[in-house]
């Protein structure tokens, strides 16, 4: 784990430093984008009673997908900014003041998360993948594997899933995409019409 000392102080400060510069825009700017007005006034609305936590109100004039209240977004963080209105009032300042202690929880959580979770800790033991001891009954791989198979997945007698063999390091983007044409074209002539209506064009 990444520690705070003299030695990685560069590394903080640089890191801290672009942090800011990123989301210090957004932090000062006098509007707002179109959906965070909408999450705005929901979360307005819930501290004044309109709406409940699990039954959200936007307007009374909202109806979508059959529904008339908010469901767009989870309402955790909608509450969560009520309770930040009912404490230090209805302000542009206080829902700035959420987003910047929003994203400084999130990235600190990111970073937990990526030094808890390092492949240092996975181990393949009589082919055998585990993790800090636990051997799960199957992987579920959730990356392309653009970069290439990982060696801890060498010779692993769990279920795979997806297979690691269909990763982009084991095919190529025109072999996919012919694939893709077979199955625009078998799906055009179902429905009598132009495969190149969905179908790319792609070069070899």
């Amino acid at each position: 784990m990444l520690k705070f000392n003299k030695k990685t102080l560069p590394f903080w400060i640089l890191t801290i430093a672009i942090f800011i510069l990123v989301i210090a825009p957004s932090l000062i700017q006098e509007g707002m984008f179109m959906d965070g007005l909408l999450y705005l006034g929901v979360s307005k609305n819930m501290a004044q009673g309109i709406g409940t936590f699990w039954k959200p109100i936007f307007s009374y004039s909202w109806h979508y997908a059959g529904s008339d209240f908010f469901h767009e977004q989870p309402p955790l963080g909608l509450g969560l900014q009520a309770i930040f209105f009912k404490i230090f009032g209805f302000s542009i300042y206080v829902e700035r003041l959420f987003s910047f202690l929003v994203a400084c929880i999130t990235s600190c959580l990111i970073f937990k998360i990526w030094t808890k979770v390092t492949n240092d800790k996975f181990k393949n033991m009589n082919s055998l993948l585990e993790y800090d001891g636990f051997v799960p009954d199957a992987i579920l791989l959730n990356n392309d594997l653009s970069s290439g198979i990982p060696s801890f997945l060498d010779n692993v007698k769990q279920v795979i899933l997806p297979s690691k063999n269909i990763g982009w390091t084991k095919r190529s983007k025109t072999d996919h995409f012919k694939y893709y044409s077979d199955v625009c074209r078998n799906f055009s002539n179902l429905l009598d019409i132009d495969s190149w209506m969905i179908e790319p064009e792609f070069r070899n």
